[in-house]
């Protein structure tokens, strides 16, 4: 969660949550940032209580050079998880908590901290009345505050009532705070994926006001992505994947550092696929894929093998290599994981596609592998291996 190491944190936050919101599989977000942050190592360290604009560093880990800061702007969200966490963890007290802060807010409205709070603790709620209580104190929030981020824990359901009560109040708050850049930022995010055209205005606004910053170029391709359907021509629909390609190519223009380089040079390659752009993505995949051993120790490694693997997979079987695609999809489960994968689970296009190509027990052995880093699926693994060992198709969809 701690959002909080200056904006390095929150462009691996945001590649975390970019399709699919939050972890779901009991990474919390604390963990998760210091892990991609600070390395392996920090995943058994508790957060370390620091005052705003402390610091946190590391002495033994890969970025042991380095000194990350953090501030009081950063605090919004690490309350917010403190909130999420006890209503996980001790339901009953969240319970308590939540009624006590509701009832002192109807005196004390203004009090932004129960309000942060308040939201927290509703977040795992799925029960739909206590949903409409948490959508209701984010309104206040944006309508009031929209320069807090809290990250995913300030989203709301597309295709919802509330959703669309939130969009206004973005839409609202932009014209209001024109120019403010985490106004912008906190907006976009909110509309990307039900109103994927709202949030590249306020993505393309923030790239051109703040041009040295890869992150909005980033964003720019996840809402070009997210804006692709299925009811579009397929000339529209390459058109924007194209579109989502540009801006993964500008945002390794403006990375620094090898890190983020590697990353940005992973999302070029997996966008490039999406775009048909088949050389583009071999060439991307394969530098990834030289340059990860310069972040082993750091989550971006293992992201860069599976996915470096998997896109010359696809390049593979786009140009008719079965054998070669069975040989990357091997190397894409040898992965030692990553949050993301760990959570979300690895890629099944490629696996999905080798099943119908015939190359079941392949599709099994990666199954396996991925089995030892997506710890918490191993019922789903199983009843796929069993549908591919018994000639039916897995249904891979149902998951992802």
């Amino acid at each position: 969660m701690l959002e909080a190491v200056n904006r390095t944190a929150t462009h691996f936050w945001r590649s975390v949550k970019s399709a699919k919101g939050l972890v779901g599989s009991g990474v919390g977000i604390i963990a998760l940032i210091l892990w991609m942050t600070l390395g392996p190592q920090a995943q058994a360290s508790p957060v370390r209580s620091e005052p705003a604009g402390g610091a946190i560093s590391n002495d033994a880990g890969p970025f042991s050079e380095h000194e990350y800061h953090w501030s009081a702007t950063d605090e919004p969200l690490l309350e917010c998880h403190e909130a999420v966490t006890l209503a996980m963890q001790d339901p009953a007290q969240g319970t308590r908590e939540r009624e006590k802060l509701e009832a002192h807010l109807l005196e004390e409205g203004s009090d932004i901290d129960a309000r942060i709070r308040v939201i927290g603790l509703y977040y795992p709620a799925q029960d739909h009345a206590l949903k409409r209580r948490r959508a209701t104190h984010l309104h206040w929030l944006i309508a009031n505050h929209p320069e807090i981020d809290l990250s995913g824990y300030g989203l709301l359901d597309p295709g919802t009532e509330d959703y669309e009560e939130a969009t206004r109040l973005w839409s609202a708050a932009l014209k209001k705070n024109q120019g403010n850049l985490a106004v912008l930022r906190n907006a976009g995010d909110a509309f990307v994926r039900g109103h994927p055209e709202l949030a590249l205005e306020a993505f393309a606004k923030g790239a051109a006001a703040d041009p040295a910053e890869a992150d909005w170029h980033s964003e720019l391709a996840r809402a070009w992505q997210s804006s692709v359907k299925p009811d579009q021509d397929a000339g529209e629909r390459r058109r924007r994947q194209h579109a989502a390609l540009q801006e993964r190519e500008l945002a390794l223009s403006l990375a620094t550092g090898d890190f983020e380089a590697l990353r940005a040079r992973v999302e070029v390659a997996r966008a490039a696929v999406a775009a048909e752009d088949f050389s583009r993505a071999r060439e991307a995949a394969t530098q990834a894929l030289a340059d990860a051993p310069r972040s082993k120790g750091i989550y971006v490694y293992g992201n860069a093998l599976h996915w470096g693997h998997i896109v010359l997979g696809q390049v593979a079987l786009a140009a008719g290599d079965v054998p070669g695609a069975v040989a990357e999809l091997a190397m894409a489960g040898r992965t030692p994981g990553s949050p993301q994968l760990n959570s979300y689970g690895p890629d099944l296009e490629l696996a999905a596609k080798l099943v119908q190509a015939g190359q079941r027990q392949a599709v099994t052995d990666y199954l396996r592998d991925c089995g030892k880093f997506w710890t918490d699926h191993d019922q789903v693994i199983g009843e796929w291996i069993a549908a591919i060992q018994h000639g039916d198709r897995p249904d891979f969809d149902g998951c992802h």
